[in-house]
Parts: structure tokens; sequence; C-alpha cells
């Protein structure tokens, strides 16, 4: 793999685990960095998980396997994640 295919994995991986970390914040699985709180906003947990099914649709095909099948994995966490606290 050449140098800038690895570093285009590096910033697309930590692109993506932005968006999940917003996600878990969202859902109240991690602490929020700023207010040191456990909050929850469905809400936004959604929009989060709106914006990698998003990535997900406009990088269709040009992902790598292993890209494809974290991001349907995370996808898919954050969803059953949404779905549990949303029955709460």
């Amino acid at each position: 793999m050449e140098e800038n295919q690895k570093n285009d994995e590096k910033l697309f991986m930590y692109l993506i685990n932005t968006f999940q970390s917003s996600a878990q914040i969202a859902l109240g699985e991690m602490e929020n960095p700023m207010t040191r709180k456990v909050e929850t906003n469905l809400d936004q947990a959604g929009y989060y998980i709106d914006l990698l099914e998003m990535v997900k649709k406009k990088t269709k095909n040009n992902l790598t396997e292993y890209e494809e099948q974290m991001l349907i994995n995370i996808i898919s966490k954050l969803k059953m994640s949404l779905l549990l606290e949303s029955k709460k």
C-alpha cells in the first residue's frame, strides 16, 4: 500500500471514530469532555448515525474491505444502542 493510501486510511478512520465518539457521547455511553457529565441526546445521536450512513453511501465501492466492515459494524452497534436507549 502506498504512503498516500495509508495516510488516507488513517484519516478516514479518524473521521469515522470522531463521529462514533460523538454518537456515543450523545447516547450517554461516554462522558461529554466539555461538560464532564454523562448526558443523553437521542436526536443528536441519530444525527451522527445519519452522518455515518451518508459517508457509507458516498464512499460505496471506494473503501478497503477493512474500512467497509468497520463502518458497517460501527453503524450497526450505534443503531442498536440508539434503539435500546430510546426504549428506556
